[in-house]
């Protein structure tokens, strides 16, 4: 098992859309689409920017994955359906990581201004 991490920030809108290679994979295409509609109210389209691409790739083991984080978008390679599985948990969970970062940062912020507003008063 390893592991690279380099910066890639993608973000996705409401005109993402999660794209397949292989119809036999679309079924973990399907359940990160529920996902990320259930935890992050974000709904992919049928048409649109292909933002999320889950993509074959032969020369990987059958649990592996590679995640792939750009600004073109997030690709996620396997050569089976665990493996995007697996995949696509891991960046479930990235996502997460993500807005509570973003969640904690707004609040120290507010917590900040009523501070300041406290003082001033």
């Amino acid at each position: 098992m390893s592991a690279n991490f380099n910066n890639g920030v993608y973000e996705l809108t409401r005109y993402s859309q999660i794209t397949v290679d292989n119809t036999e994979f679309q079924s973990a295409a399907n359940w990160l689409a529920e996902e990320v509609t259930r935890l992050f109210s974000i709904e992919s389209k049928s048409i649109g920017q292909q933002d999320i691409h889950f993509r074959h790739s032969p020369v990987l083991d059958s649990e592996e994955y590679k995640l792939i984080v750009n600004d073109n978008g997030v690709v996620i390679e396997s050569t089976s359906q665990s493996g995007f599985i697996y995949g696509a948990a891991t960046l479930i969970q990235l996502m997460d990581l993500m807005r509570r970062a973003i969640l904690s940062t707004f609040l120290s912020a507010k917590f900040m201004i009523n501070l300041v507003l406290l003082i001033v008063e």
